[in-house]
């Protein structure tokens, strides 16, 4: 095959693959997972499947990888379309999602605690006694089980808006425009940002400064299914406002294969 036709070939494949996948949704997930769905029958790499049959069990994937039909109806919940039908409500569930991601570091120098990193985390966790932002729990009350819901062994800090490795990724530039100056129009009377910084200083702030370290225990900072690490932001962030009750509520566990 000459390289003009495998060009055409792959312009072919592609605009199939975008009329196909109808959403943005469909298409992000098909990308994440390798491409897109196989209809019933059909190995990969064997020859392509256009009928009715394969086409309806594309439709059919996407509407399983966006959860809702091409008409709005709520699919992949037991009971979910059901009960929206009935005009009643979506029970409680858990529900799963893969994710994988890559993070670019540039090359950095070992990590190493800086002394004044040290002395910022000992004087917010130690002197301050400051709590886990989403438990509550802090230093001082890791011992009592009523404080400590979560069976928390350690209160740490967390690189909360520049991860420490990231320091010689970040443009100075940008990080003038983007936090500098914001802060100060949020606050005019705070001293730090009353000028740009210059790139030593940023790399200081990156590293110890208070308005980029948060406090958590360990559970909130690196636990599975909790832990700021671990789990995607929009899943993260509202621990702090939900009920107790709905605290702790392990994932079902996979079944048995077979």
């Amino acid at each position: 095959m000459a390289p003009r036709d495998r060009v055409d070939e792959a312009t072919a494949d592609r605009l199939r693959f975008l009329g196909e996948a109808r959403t943005v949704a469909a298409m992000d997930l098909w990308i994440r997972s390798a491409g897109r769905p196989v209809p019933p029958g059909r190995e990969r790499g064997g020859p392509a499947s256009t009928g009715p049959a394969a086409r309806r069990a594309i439709e059919a994937e996407i509407d399983r990888l966006v959860g809702f039909t091409a008409d709005g109806r709520p699919i992949g919940l037991p009971g979910a379309a059901a009960a929206l039908e009935r005009g009643g409500r979506v029970p409680e569930h858990h529900q799963a999602s893969t994710l994988r991601e890559w993070t670019f570091y540039p090359e950095h120098d070992p990590r190493g605690r800086s002394t004044e990193y040290e002395r910022t985390r000992k004087r917010l966790v130690v002197t301050l006694d400051r709590p886990c932002l989403v438990c509550d729990v802090s230093r001082s009350t890791l011992g009592e089980s009523a404080k400590n819901p979560f069976g928390a062994r350690q209160m740490e800090t967390h690189h909360r808006m520049i991860e420490w490795a990231l320091t010689e990724a970040v443009d100075i530039k940008r990080f003038n425009a983007k936090v500098v100056r914001r802060r100060r129009e949020l606050d005019p009377s705070d001293a730090t940002y009353d000028h740009d910084f210059s790139r030593d200083e940023m790399v200081a702030w990156i590293d110890h400064h208070e308005d980029n370290l948060w406090v958590l225990c360990d559970v909130h900072h690196r636990a599975p299914y909790m832990g700021i690490h671990a789990i995607t932001r929009p899943h993260w962030d509202p621990q702090d406002l939900v009920f107790p009750k709905f605290w702790n509520r392990p994932p079902p566990k996979p079944a048995p294969p077979g």
